[in-house]
């Protein structure tokens, strides 16, 4: 076999992972998607969506893209009278720090039906921040500068945190157990593009 032809194979066997894959793919910030755990609980059937379901959990980035905003849709069908938690979200981490590593995330946000949490390294903070009826899509706004994060869910503002973490290029999605999430229309952009975004 001849070189070229090893390399495109090699090629089509990593754009084939099931561990893998990429939404956005038509616009200037595609994302690519990493299957943490379970990938036959994931499913891509929309350029711009996907669906993920416990125990699975699926870290997503931009390339090079650290500092800016993550905005997305989330969509569930949680029970009215459930008030646990829906979703996670881990920031400033990576899949090999997650998995290989089974180091904590220095920022983790807890998404239940009535409340936001947000867990830091030296602190935990609670906001009330009620969730639409169940299979209403609620948006998600995660915007890092630096040591500052701002959080907002649902419309509702959660705050601005003092992170001592770095920022990385990687943000995971973990439904939590029992519980599958739909991610509608997820973007990461980097920081000029944000403050921008910002203002839609």
């Amino acid at each position: 076999m001849s070189s070229v032809a090893w390399v495109l194979l090699m090629l089509l066997c990593v754009s084939c992972s099931p561990w893998s894959f990429t939404v956005q793919r038509d616009t200037d910030w595609p994302l690519t998607g990493r299957i943490i755990k379970r990938h036959d609980m994931v499913e891509v059937d929309a350029a711009n969506a996907f669906t993920v379901a416990y125990p699975s959990r699926v870290a997503l980035r931009c390339d090079d893209v650290t500092d800016g905003i993550f905005d997305a849709e989330i969509l569930t069908d949680y029970l009215p009278t459930d008030t646990s938690v829906i979703v996670s979200l881990l920031m400033r981490s990576t899949p090999y720090a997650d998995t290989v590593l089974k180091v904590r995330s220095p920022v983790e946000m807890h998404i239940s039906t009535t409340h936001t949490q947000v867990l830091l390294p030296d602190s935990t903070i609670t906001v009330v921040a009620p969730l639409p009826p169940p299979g209403t899509p609620f948006r998600v706004q995660v915007y890092t500068m630096g040591r500052t994060l701002r959080v907002s869910v649902a419309c509702h503002d959660v705050g601005i945190f003092d992170v001592q973490a770095p920022s990385s290029e990687w943000i995971t999605v973990a439904p939590a157990v029992g519980q599958s999430v739909r991610i509608i229309d997820p973007v990461i952009l980097p920081v000029g593009y944000a403050d921008r975004w910002q203002t839609r």
